[in-house]
């Protein structure tokens, strides 16, 4: 497994791992490859050699000395080996002067909320029947000073 920058020739198996991961909320091929030259954007991958190509991804905006996580996308033959959580650390570690990150995820994501506990985010806020659906989005912050 290789984690590393995404590139134009990921945004086919990014498109396609978005629209797997987050079936309501996609963002298509477009909006993904304009992520690559916008200032400030961070787009990582883990590729394997196996099918699907991307196994995992995270997208975030540097901010001045803030991350804004805006992606964590893991392919389900993938999920339980690290992967999301080895790019969220590579995405916290991309610049010495990030001083927080924020994230937010919806309220029934019983897989994703354990792990970003664990590296450290702390719930700050609920935003009440955000999603379409209803549910709930809970927003983390994480600060390292």
């Amino acid at each position: 497994m290789r984690l590393r920058p995404a590139t134009l020739a990921d945004v086919p198996d990014l498109a396609d791992l978005d629209d797997l991961c987050f079936p309501d909320d996609r963002w298509g091929a477009a909006s993904l490859s304009a992520e690559l030259s916008r200032p400030g954007a961070l787009l990582l991958v883990a590729e394997q050699e196996a099918r699907p190509r991307i196994a995992a991804s995270v997208l975030a905006w540097r901010l001045f000395d803030e991350l804004e996580i805006l992606r964590v996308a893991t392919h389900p033959a993938a999920r339980r080996q690290g992967l999301g959580r080895r790019l969220l650390q590579m995405a916290e570690s991309s610049h010495p002067e990030l001083r927080a990150a924020f994230l937010e995820v919806r309220a029934d994501n019983a897989a994703a909320i354990p792990l970003y506990e664990r590296e450290g985010y702390v719930r700050f806020y609920v935003r009440r029947r955000y999603y379409h659906d209803g549910c709930d989005a809970l927003l983390y912050r994480k600060d390292w000073r």
